[in-house]
């Protein structure tokens, strides 16, 4: 069983801390919070994540960057949890909006599969860093998840080539309910560098399944790269 994100890696609560903030901030009132508690989590993980990013740069990283960070990170966890466990209360929050939060699903009595098949990937269109992107259930490219799964987990590599299923070099991106999707890829990425994407489906308890093959797609210069149906096995 999954925990929430901010007993992740520093790296991973870089991440994870503003898509959670982001979540809040498109839709509170979805979540039980207040516009005002949800731009107010955007804010400390925002900082949280130049933190950590100013120190882990070689040329910034200092004692000084490096206990900056940690005070930003006991900030954004605590805030998290703070309000983690307030969403968590409220019974109006599916288990399946729990998960898209990064949060850990509530302890349900009944038996949960883990998902045993990999999704297909499919790239729709690449317009500059962003990628349209279509989980499928594979063998049959139906659109629907299978039964028992609740979303699926989204993982990005920039390189020449794609790394194992499960290795560190992948970085982790997102977790979704939605089979049609869209990947903002890091600005640093240059043009015509090549990208890889993988996925797994999970179940309500945020147990995954076996990992997709990795599909292919590149940073386009500007220009919308129609690619229909695409699937490219690493």
């Amino acid at each position: 069983m999954g925990q929430s994100f901010y007993y992740g890696t520093d790296s991973e609560l870089s991440t994870s801390g503003r898509q959670f903030a982001a979540h809040l901030v498109s839709d509170p009132a979805a979540y039980g919070v207040t516009e005002a508690q949800a731009l107010e989590m955007q804010a400390i993980a925002q900082a949280y994540a130049e933190a950590y990013a100013v120190a882990t740069a070689p040329q910034t990283r200092t004692s000084v960057a490096v206990e900056a960070k940690r005070a930003r990170k006991r900030l954004l966890t605590s805030a998290a949890r703070r309000l983690g466990n307030l969403i968590i209360a409220n019974q109006a929050v599916s288990d399946t909006q729990l998960i898209e939060l990064g949060l850990k699903p509530r302890v349900g009595r009944s038996r949960i599969e883990t998902p045993t098949e990999m999704p297909a990937l499919q790239i729709g269109s690449t317009v500059g860093h962003r990628v349209e992107l279509g989980i499928r259930q594979l063998g049959t490219g139906t659109r629907g998840k299978p039964t028992g799964v609740a979303g699926a987990a989204i993982w990005i590599h920039i390189g020449d080539d794609a790394p194992p299923a499960g290795s560190d070099a992948w970085t982790w991106y997102a977790n979704t309910s939605r089979t049609n999707t869209t990947i903002d890829l890091p600005h640093t990425a240059t043009p015509g560098s090549k990208v890889w994407i993988a996925a797994a489906w999970y179940n309500n308890r945020q147990q995954r399944g076996p990992w997709s093959h990795a599909a292919q797609t590149y940073v386009q210069f500007g220009n919308g790269v129609r690619v229909a149906n695409q699937l490219r096995a690493a």
